[in-house]
Parts: structure tokens; sequence; C-alpha cells
């Protein structure tokens, strides 16, 4: 049976070294715990807020090693863009990978390219727009493959700046 410690005789403390909690301690313990997961969720939401947005418009299998994408991106600001576009199997495999230059996505902001794939594609994962292309995520084949070249404007990742 469970004894609450409000409960417990003070002889009992004396007798078995009971020590009463602080219940300041214990509100600065809890009130730490969600300072720093407040923070830790902040810096999460920070990391994914992005003033560009893309739509995948719609995506067609033209061939077994072929898919036409067309997407949408729209920005706050005015600055050439990069993008990463991307075919997956039906295991969630990438069979196709394609970086975009977009240089003004003001003028012109809906694209359709060709996107080239080592097997037919399952899907077409909604494309995404950086102003850095370091905050894109690389490709997801399988062990041993290379994504398939591509014609231009788009590049895979080993003819970037080739």
């Amino acid at each position: 049976m469970a004894v609450s410690r409000a409960t417990v005789p003070i002889e009992l403390y004396e007798r078995y070294g009971l020590k009463p909690r602080n219940p300041l301690l214990l509100t600065a313990v809890w009130g730490g715990a969600f300072l720093i997961i407040g923070y830790l969720f902040m810096q999460i939401i920070q990391g994914q807020q992005s003033n560009i947005e893309t739509r995948l418009i719609s995506w067609e299998v033209s061939s077994p090693t072929t898919v036409e994408i067309t997407w949408n991106v729209s920005q706050a600001s005015n600055q050439p863009l990069v993008c990463i576009i991307r075919a997956q199997d039906s295991q969630q495999f990438d069979v196709g990978f394609a970086i975009f230059e977009a240089s003004d996505p003001a003028k012109v902001s809906q694209f359709t390219q060709t996107l080239r794939t080592t097997t037919s594609a399952y899907a077409v994962i909604n494309p995404t727009c950086e102003q850095n292309i370091s905050a894109l995520t690389g490709p997801h084949f399988r062990p041993g493959l290379l994504p398939p070249a591509q014609n231009s404007p788009l590049f895979a990742p080993w003819q970037w700046n080739s």
C-alpha cells in the first residue's frame, strides 16, 4: 500500500533519516525542463522556416527511364534558387535525382523538366528549393548506384560545376 509523504509521522522522518522535499527545488527542476524543451522546439521551428514555397503540379512517366515533372515556385524575394527534383521507387529509394537552377523565379514561377531515372518511377517527391545549395539534402539511391546523367538545364550531383 502506497503512503504519501504528507501522511508519514514526524518520528519516522527522524528514525529513518528522511528529509522533507524542498518544493522550490522541484518547481525549479520542472521549470528548467520546460525552458529547455521550449528552446529546442524554437530552434527546430526556426530551422524549418523558409520564405520559399514549392508545389508539385503534375508528373508523368514518359518512358521507363524518364519522368516529366511540372512544379511551381513562389518566394518573397527575387533571388536565384537551386532546386532538387527527385523520383523514387516503391521502396522509397531514389531512381532519379537532379539539381535545377532557377535564375529568375519572379518572371517564370512554373517549371516543366524531364528527369532521367535508372528505372521506372513509382512516386515523385515535391521539389525542394533554397537560395543556398548547402541547405538541400542529397540523393538516397540504393548502395552502389549513382544518379543518372541529366540533360541541361538539369544536373546530376556529379555533373554540378563541371
